[in-house]
């Protein structure tokens, strides 16, 4: 009897755990169906828990204890929050993300040498669950019209910056950051980029990015919002090139970060043949991750840095003109004023978990002065 009971315990713990071990995936989509790659997926404390691959999709099994049974948040630049309450594991759960608010700036089409494109940006450092530096404000870019060539004023941008890594980031990616944040002066990947990507027209609105045989992202193109969304894993293109061009210790360094990740995120105003230009971009979205050792915790911490920008004014202008609207936007904007900017040109805002991780650390850093 003993050994029926013994063995019963047995055949139920091992059913228990064939049936904890199920995968929970969630999918993400756009309104027409396309997949929605690099989704952050909130809990309810506002943890970046991770993101959806290329094909929208996340297994969620190994991060069950992170919710604590609460709903779960999903963010994407490109697309309103939802919040979601998880299915049960051995589910695959689709969720619809709805088209955000965000709308480009008319501008009249003008016989003028430049066109001046206001962007506004925002960064977010992450170690762990704990946000340690936040970074914001506004690039003058003008896309010169004859030469096709896009500058940037980045010496005299309005910005804040605040974190206990101030100094360190500003320091050490001061300038990639910069860099990031100015208007980009092509769309990612064209057909014309490297002989080794190739472009597969999967749907009439949906092309296949990939480098030799492998997998680096989609074009997706709404007709009817008249936008055109690029996603790239730039972390395995990068793994090609250089393997390609011999760059051995850029590839070590790759493979000693584990996990590091690159992602690229655009999205342009497009024409009704699907065709767009630098002009046109509306927001962009770089992310990376990694896992590494702090010197300063003493201890492992897997990393996240993402950067958005968004274009926030367009206009046709001499060049006395530009020169009159850098001027006017030579000043250091404070927290408060960043974040007023973003509610006078509609930027799509931060879901409030992530904005009071962010108000914690302005916090810490009013104790520290």
């Amino acid at each position: 009897m003993k050994r029926l009971i013994e063995g019963a315990l047995a055949l139920m713990f091992l059913f228990m755990t064939v049936g904890s071990a199920k995968a929970q995936k969630l999918q993400v989509l756009d309104p027409d169906g396309n997949p929605v790659g690099y989704a952050h997926i909130l809990n309810h404390a506002g943890t970046v828990v991770n993101m959806t691959d290329l094909d929208g999709t996340i297994d969620l099994s190994p991060f069950r204890g992170v919710f604590q049974g609460k709903p779960a948040v999903i963010t994407h630049i490109a697309f309103k929050a939802q919040t979601v309450n998880l299915a049960d594991a051995g589910e695959t759960q689709v969720v619809t993300l709805q088209d955000n608010d965000f709308e480009m700036t008319e501008v009249a089409v003008s016989p003028k040498d430049y066109i001046y494109v206001q962007t506004y940006f925002r960064l977010i450092y992450m170690a762990d669950d704990t946000v340690l530096y936040y970074r914001a404000g506004v690039v003058d870019n003008a896309y010169d019209v004859k030469k096709k060539k896009v500058s940037a004023d980045k010496h005299h941008f309005s910005k804040g910056r605040y974190g206990l890594m101030k100094f360190t980031l500003d320091k050490l990616m001061g300038r990639t950051i910069d860099n990031f944040a100015v208007l980009p002066s092509k769309s990612t990947l064209t057909a014309n980029s490297d002989a080794k990507v190739t472009f597969t027209q999967e749907t009439p609105d949906r092309e296949r990015i990939s480098y030799g045989n492998e997998l680096i992202g989609f074009i997706v193109k709404d007709r009817e919002a008249h936008r055109r969304r690029t996603t790239v894993d730039q972390n395995v293109y990068l793994r090609h090139l250089w393997t390609e061009k011999g760059k051995s210790k850029k590839l070590q360094r790759m493979e000693r970060k584990k996990n590091n990740e690159s992602k690229y995120i655009l999205i342009y105003q497009m024409d009704d043949d699907g065709n767009c230009s630098v002009e046109d971009f509306m927001m962009k979205q770089t992310h990376t991750e990694f896992d590494s050792y702090s010197k300063m915790n003493n201890k492992d911490e897997h990393t996240r840095i993402w950067l958005e920008v968004f274009s926030t004014d367009r206009a046709y202008v001499t060049k006395r003109e530009l020169k009159e609207r850098k001027k006017a936007n030579r000043v250091e904007m404070s927290y408060a004023a960043l974040r007023q900017f973003e509610i006078d040109h509609n930027v799509p805002q931060l879901v409030p978990q992530m904005v009071e991780r962010i108000n914690v650390l302005m916090k810490k850093k009013e104790k520290l002065e």
